[in-house]
């Protein structure tokens, strides 16, 4: 089983593929165009970012890409970074995961003249209409489906990820791992060599309404909610996850599966072997 996309430290992002677990080095672009943060702004930027794929011959590029969802305007920094990631992605060969909320069509437009140059792209979080998906197979793209499809509100995008073709599909949890004893008292082992703490969104009362799952009790505070804590889930109708991120993999996994008329382990086939695609440059 896959994860396509997840974090450790905040903004370290991985792709883990049954036992192996791939590292993508990048600065996301809510970084990017923090003034405070200067070590992350051009010239610097792609320094570290060279240094750090020369020392790595298996890391890719990301989350990189633009942000539209906390300003009106695109900072001139944050397109700035991006194109010099772009850059050094292309000159490695490396595959890229992409971030665009609320602006895929324009992180499209600036990864077409990259086509042939970087082997792979994953759409993170892609949540545009489907005119977009010929462009994103031309790049040879591939889109990440996370657990907004567990929301029952959510028609446009159960309707979007119908519409992808199934050679284009991945899954992925945007999950925060971290230490071991919150896998504790579970029913299954951590999976290895993964990182093993999950912080899922699922915790926002948005994600959870109209589902079959009530949300953990008692209500978590904070952004994220380590699911895996059996306290969080009790006196709840959901027993906790099996394994943290491994549940909730498998949840989104089986409900991508009910939407396309698929069988789980169809889906889950199909879907591992788009990964080993995605990190074919890697391998």
């Amino acid at each position: 089983m896959t994860d396509a996309h997840y974090h450790r430290d905040g903004y370290a992002t991985f792709l883990a593929l049954r036992d192996r677990e791939f590292r993508f080095y990048g600065v996301h672009p809510w970084e990017a165009a923090r003034a405070e943060r200067a070590p992350y702004q051009g010239d610097e930027c792609v320094a570290e970012l060279r240094a750090a794929l020369e020392a790595d011959e298996h890391a890719g590029v990301g989350e990189i890409g633009l942000d539209r969802l906390k300003v009106k305007t695109i900072p001139s920094e944050q397109r700035a970074v991006f194109a010099a990631q772009l850059e050094i992605a292309a000159e490695f060969r490396r595959p890229v995961v992409l971030h665009g909320a609320k602006c895929w069509g324009e992180v499209v437009a600036a990864c077409r003249p990259y086509a042939g140059r970087i082997p792979a792209f994953l759409f993170h979080g892609f949540s545009r209409s489907g005119g977009l998906l010929p462009d994103i197979t031309a790049l040879n793209g591939f889109v990440g489906v996370g657990a907004a499809l567990l929301n029952d509100h959510a028609v446009n995008y159960r309707a979007l990820v119908k519409e992808i073709p199934l050679e284009r599909l991945l899954v992925e949890t945007d999950a925060d791992y971290g230490r071991d004893e919150d896998w504790a008292a579970t029913s299954a082992a951590p999976p290895a060599p993964w990182p093993q703490r999950e912080r899922s969104r699922l915790s926002r009362p948005n994600d959870w309404a109209a589902t079959s799952a009530a949300p953990p009790a008692p209500w978590p505070q904070r952004e994220r909610s380590r699911l895996s804590r059996p306290n969080d889930w009790a006196a709840t109708s959901a027993a906790p996850p099996a394994a943290g991120a491994v549940a909730l993999v498998a949840t989104v996994l089986r409900k991508l599966a009910e939407l396309r008329g698929m069988a789980p382990d169809e889906l889950e086939a199909a879907l591992d072997a788009n990964a080993v695609r995605f990190v074919e440059a890697l391998a």
